[in-house]
């Protein structure tokens, strides 16, 4: 009868002991085999075998439980993120979205108005790591396709290149997001006088320590439509004047020059400068334009997005635009003088309390002019006296999270150009002071 208890007790001792390696989940088995062992229900050999057994389960089981896992990782960080394991793919998915309203005097022809000014969905990323690509969908824009769409060999930091549409690279507001400009608007040079979105081929790269290049060969002004033969050519030189010395703390500047030369088709709005707030986007100056383009600038920024923690919350920049366009061609003909425009902006931004990822209240100033001509009497160009715009802005930017931003922002104009009409009473027409009112809900995921 003992021996038969025995024989019992070690019976169902194997039983547990291989159920437990069977279903690890209901129980720790190495504590179990641990206890048979101690209570002398299975031998030292049979722990061992049993023991063997439990290691080659658990691995087992780890694999079944790799394999069954999805071979990517599913994340939010700026942005919808899906990564494969091996970070060879990746893509990327941006919502932006911005509305805004604005208010105008009484007497001007305009009304105060709500407008959808941005609606994108972005897709973007890599594959096999060193290709990338980018479209950029706008659903508040009257062509769908009107943003980013390119592909992209990104292999090494010192040469990069993009083919398709992107924009060009000229300016420093212009190149920059508009999410984390000071202003709602950009600068009236920068809407201006830039080059935008084109179709090409564009290279960049980092060269240690401090500068940065960034080139393009497109085809211009027509963004989407490819009808010059002779296509643009663009560069942009930056230069971290500091960084890596002990000085870039104290000095977190950037400085850049750009340029961009090509000839251009015949345009009747090739001259023209607009006021970009104004829902109608009021023209201020307009002629037409055919033949060579140049423009030169020169921007400089200090403390950039305010990424120098260790000094002031204090961020500014400060750029120059200079434009010349040739007024001769087989729609214009002979003997037009060239249209010079050139003008300037300094702004800068303060951060109140927090900063723009959380509890950001940032006080926000500038000013900025448009010279459509030089009117310096000088032979071959222009000379049209009272073409000129000058803007005082001043606002509030909050950003309760990253993700979001709401402005206000005021201005006041001081426009310098022939009366249209003795009875027009609009100030934006008649060459006087105006003002205008923007708000803005920017959301950006």
């Amino acid at each position: 009868m003992k021996s038969q208890r025995k024989s019992l007790k070690a019976l169902l001792g194997w039983v547990v002991a291989m159920g437990m390696l069977a279903f690890p989940a209901y129980g720790r088995a190495s504590e179990l085999l641990d206890l048979l062992k101690k209570k002398g229900v299975i031998t030292e050999r049979e722990y061992r075998e049993l023991k063997s057994a439990e290691k080659a389960k658990e691995v087992s089981i780890r694999e079944e439980i790799k394999k069954a896992q999805p071979p990517f990782d599913v994340k939010y960080k700026d942005g919808f993120r899906i990564t494969s394991k091996d970070k060879q793919h990746e893509l990327r998915i941006g919502v932006q979205v911005f509305s805004q309203f604005s208010v105008f005097p009484e007497d001007a022809d305009a009304d105060n108005n709500f407008r959808m000014r941005r609606g994108r969905l972005t897709f973007r990323g890599k594959v096999f790591k060193d290709f990338t690509y980018r479209l950029e969908l706008d659903g508040a824009s009257s062509n769908v396709l009107d943003q980013d769409a390119y592909l992209g060999w990104e292999r090494y930091k010192a040469f990069r290149i993009r083919v398709g549409q992107h924009k060009t690279r000229f300016g420093g507001e212009q190149t920059w997001s508009r999410y984390s400009l000071f202003f709602l608007e950009r600068s009236t040079i920068s809407d201006n006088l830039t080059e935008g979105a084109s179709r090409g081929a564009f290279v960049y790269g980092d060269l240690p320590p401090a500068f940065r290049y960034e080139a393009s060969v497109s085809n211009g002004t027509q963004r989407d439509n490819d009808n010059n033969d002779e296509k643009d050519f663009a560069l942009r030189l930056i230069a971290n004047l500091f960084k890596g010395s002990p000085a870039e703390k104290m000095f977190p500047i950037q400085l850049a020059i750009n340029a961009s030369v090509g000839d251009q088709p015949h345009s009747s709005n090739g001259g023209r400068t607009r006021l970009f707030l104004r829902d109608n986007r009021l023209t201020v100056f307009n002629v037409a334009t055919e033949g060579f383009r140049q423009m030169y600038g020169a921007d400089i920024w200090y403390n950039k997005d305010y990424k120098n923690p260790g000094g002031l919350p204090l961020s500014a920049t400060a750029e120059f635009i200079y434009e010349k366009q040739e007024r001769e061609g087989p729609v214009l003909g002979r003997g037009n003088d060239d249209l010079v425009r050139y003008g300037y902006h300094v702004q800068a931004g303060y951060l109140l309390t927090g900063n723009r990822k959380k509890n950001g209240l940032e006080l926000v100033a500038k000013y900025e002019s448009i010279d459509m001509d030089d009117n310096d009497r000088s032979a071959g160009t222009e000379d049209l006296a009272g073409q000129r715009v000058d803007i005082i802005g001043l606002g509030l930017n909050y950003w309760p999270i990253k993700e979001v931003r709401l402005s206000v922002n005021g201005f006041v104009f001081d426009i310098d150009r022939p009366v249209t009409s003795a009875a027009d009473d609009d100030p934006f027409n008649n060459g006087d002071s105006a003002w205008a009112i923007i708000t803005g809900a920017y959301f950006k995921f």
